[in-house]
């Protein structure tokens, strides 16, 4: 199928799905926003919907990511990573609601939250299921998470967002919503991830499959996140929430591709096998195998629980329309000889030799 009439084919037929009432109502009173930084990935979904709904947003970033995005918005310029002086510009002035979407760093988010506890009434950050101690099936909100109770030298990605949850729930103890969000898919994702296999399937190749197809996997739509993010803010909902997609109930690795195979109306061929054939053959979840890891061990991916974030109002679009954005932004950014195997988040996956020596392996 050309790729270019790809888009299309999957709107048609799309199922109906639970829509809350607030993603149509319009605000009672338009929001004042401030999104620290907003030009990269999800902010730029976060602002787009938030200026649909009538908001008024701000931009507080470097002015380097993106520099031409939004540029009809108030940018008010300055660096987190100065400390105290980088939020000059941000003093003595007011908000309804602060989005922070960006830290890694513990460090600059004591900074935000200190400087900024009385700029706003709502403090919403967009933290991660990474800080679940155990990747388990249906993990919710008050499952266990990391320990900090280590050396701050020796934390990672895990325990930074788990300090980062810590200082925003001690300053804003009862105005905050703190987001642990699932992989985050769609327009603007340079993570080529989910492209690796949607595009290889709309190419109609033969792929080495992620084991036998039974490990479960989740990601949320960007736009589905965004959504979520401003209806949390015009509810005033606080707390913490998981945030996964794309369905409600146990999507699998077979339930993606087939769904794929068959929406891009491909000839596309999958080879299953076992996760101990990938092990045996020292085939690497997630870079060797994108978005994949298997289950078995507890080394999969935490597969967290959203019934409250959707009782909340979370809406999930049918996940053909994430294939939709995948497949249009690969195509706006990459040519269509793009190869994949090359290493990197950019290029991942198998090699196309060594890909199909484990197909013959298996044949």
């Amino acid at each position: 199928m050309k790729r270019r009439a790809f888009s299309r084919q999957l709107l048609l037929g799309s199922a109906t799905v639970f829509t809350p009432h607030s993603i149509f109502s319009p605000p009672r009173d338009p929001l004042n926003i401030l999104v620290l930084g907003g030009t990269n990935y999800v902010g730029p979904s976060i602002v787009n919907y938030a200026i649909k709904r009538g908001h008024h947003v701000y931009l507080f970033n470097r002015g380097q990511t993106n520099p031409t995005l939004f540029t009809d918005l108030p940018h008010l310029q300055g660096d987190r990573n100065l400390g105290s002086k980088g939020y000059a510009v941000l003093k003595n002035k007011y908000w309804h609601a602060i989005i922070d979407t960006w830290p890694e760093k513990a460090n600059l988010v004591e900074d935000s939250t200190s400087l900024l506890k009385s700029s706003t009434d709502h403090y919403l950050y967009l933290s991660s299921g990474e800080v679940y101690l155990n990747n388990l099936n249906h993990l919710d909100e008050n499952s266990d998470i990391v320990s900090t109770a280590i050396p701050e030298s020796t934390w990672t990605y895990r325990e930074h967002k788990v300090a980062c949850e810590n200082l925003i729930r001690d300053v804003f103890p009862r105005n905050h919503t703190i987001i642990r969000s699932g992989l985050i898919k769609g327009w603007r994702d340079f993570n080529n991830d989910l492209a690796y296999w949607l595009v290889r399937i709309r190419r109609g190749e033969v792929l080495l499959g992620p084991g036998d197809g039974t490990d479960a996997l989740q990601f949320i739509d960007v736009k589905d996140l965004s959504h979520f993010i401003i209806h949390i803010l015009e509810q005033k909902i606080m707390g913490t929430y998981n945030v996964a997609g794309p369905t409600m109930n146990t999507f699998t690795w077979f339930d993606l591709l087939s769904l794929a195979r068959k929406k891009i109306n491909s000839e596309a061929k999958i080879i299953w096998n076992s996760s101990q054939f990938l092990a045996h053959n020292e085939v690497q979840p997630l870079s060797d195998m994108p978005m994949w890891s298997p289950e078995s061990g507890g080394k999969g991916y935490c597969i967290m629980n959203q019934m409250k974030a959707w009782q909340s109002g979370l809406h999930l679009r049918p996940v053909t329309k994430t294939f939709r954005d995948v497949l249009s932004w690969f195509d706006y950014k990459y040519p269509p000889d793009f190869q994949f195997g090359e290493g990197g988040f950019i290029s991942p996956g198998l090699s196309t030799q060594r890909e199909q020596s484990l197909i013959d392996t298996i044949s």
